[in-house]
């Protein structure tokens, strides 16, 4: 059976789609990799996380559409877009997940200190008065014996 350049054409289209959930997919793995701490075990795992779960697409999808052959125009396709859609849309991602991951920790040490210096703070200045107002409790008994 000859291959059309209907059915090729139908799938470069379709493998740009791919390209694009892959790039997709890449974006939320270093997304995630902002986000979780500095691991290598952590890392190691999101790599192969990744790998897997594009080498299973690229499997299925060179079975359904191109009968178990990887074609070239179907990788050009896929690296193309993953080229074009990560260093623009990708980019700007990564910004905006970095200040608000910035923003996020600005927020938050913000509020740690708020509660360690009004909410701890009164603590310690309660507990002082107490502290003092115990002492002078004592030496007013010393003073009365």
């Amino acid at each position: 059976m000859e291959v059309t350049l209907y059915s090729q054409t139908i799938t470069f289209l379709c493998s740009l789609v791919l390209g694009g959930i892959v790039t997709g997919i890449y974006l939320l793995m270093e997304v995630m990799r902002e986000i979780s701490p500095p691991n290598k075990i952590i890392l190691f795992a999101e790599d192969m996380l990744f790998t897997l779960i594009v080498c299973g697409l690229n499997l299925f999808f060179a079975i359904a559409c191109t009968q178990g052959y990887i074609r070239w125009y179907v990788l050009a396709a896929q690296i193309t877009v993953f080229a074009v859609i990560y260093f623009t849309l990708g980019r700007l991602l990564k910004k905006i997940v970095k200040s608000i991951l910035n923003f996020i920790l600005l927020c938050s040490g913000k509020i740690k200190g708020f509660f360690r210096e009004y909410v701890c703070g009164e603590f310690t200045k309660n507990v002082a008065k107490r502290k003092k107002n115990k002492k002078v409790a004592e030496n007013i008994l010393k003073n009365d014996n």
